[in-house]
């Protein structure tokens, strides 16, 4: 099976997936899948192939998905596992170093397949209703973090579901803290739900910056905004209680 059959096939059960309320898929529709794709793996990415042959287990060997052999994280950095030539890819995903510094390299030859996953599930869990709120996100966007996969969600987010006025709050890679609530006292302003997207720190440095009186606030959003934080506390000085944090954004 081509590398686009495969793709198609994975959009497809996506689609199916979303449009049965995200039903579990059958054991045997996920082991046929999981098949398939290691199969292609397997014959198409030589240091994957010679990973799998020093454990014993090939696609004919295979008892079952449970069996494919899982790559650490860690191979990421220093070997480009893909089917195809690294050259040839749509994205590059590079993770952030700050673990042992070299980057982990995650190619996809196109992005149809990430996007087929990542619409219906926003759709599902933060936009219920259809609903086009004003997107302000506290982390960096595509043109400031090109591999990021975080920022390539989030730029997807603001473009395909977010109301005018949506925007991103960074600059000089810090979350502009001054520019995202004047943004949001504008949305309160018109009337404008709100989806505020953005990781735990620079949530965190939000919501200090409002209690210490260096930001104007606490800013009341409209009915119906929605917060996502996007990541964990990395790189903070100092982390809030979970429930403290959690608590400090709802009010």
């Amino acid at each position: 099976m081509t590398s686009d059959q495969l793709h198609q096939r994975v959009q497809e059960a996506l689609d199916s997936s979303s449009a049965a309320g995200f039903a579990p898929w059958s054991d045997a529709d996920f082991e046929s899948l999981a098949r398939s794709l290691f199969a292609h793996q397997y014959d198409g990415c030589a240091p994957y192939r010679h990973y799998c042959e020093v454990r014993e287990v090939s696609p004919q060997s295979l008892g079952t998905w449970l069996d494919i052999p899982a790559v650490p994280t860690e191979v990421f950095r220093t070997v480009d596992l893909c089917t195809f030539p690294a050259a040839e890819a749509e994205l590059c995903f590079l993770t952030s170093g700050t673990t042992a510094g070299e980057r982990g390299r995650h190619f996809l030859r196109r992005s149809q397949s990430y996007e087929a996953s990542l619409g219906p599930w926003l759709d599902a869990h933060l936009l219920p209703k259809g609903d086009t709120p004003r997107i302000l996100v506290l982390a960096p966007s595509v043109a400031d973090d090109p591999h990021s996969s975080l920022s390539f969600m989030l730029q997807w987010a603001v473009e395909r579901r977010g109301a005018a006025g949506s925007c991103f709050c960074w600059k000089e890679g810090l979350p502009d803290l001054q520019g995202a609530t004047s943004k949001l006292s504008d949305a309160v302003d018109d009337g404008q739900p709100v989806l505020v997207l953005g990781t735990a720190r620079a949530l965190q440095a939000l919501l200090e910056g409002t209690i210490r009186g260096e930001l104007p606030g606490p800013v009341v959003l409209p009915q119906g905004s929605r917060i996502m934080e996007t990541g964990g506390f990395k790189g903070a000085a100092a982390t809030l209680d979970r429930d403290a944090f959690y608590r400090g954004l709802s009010k």
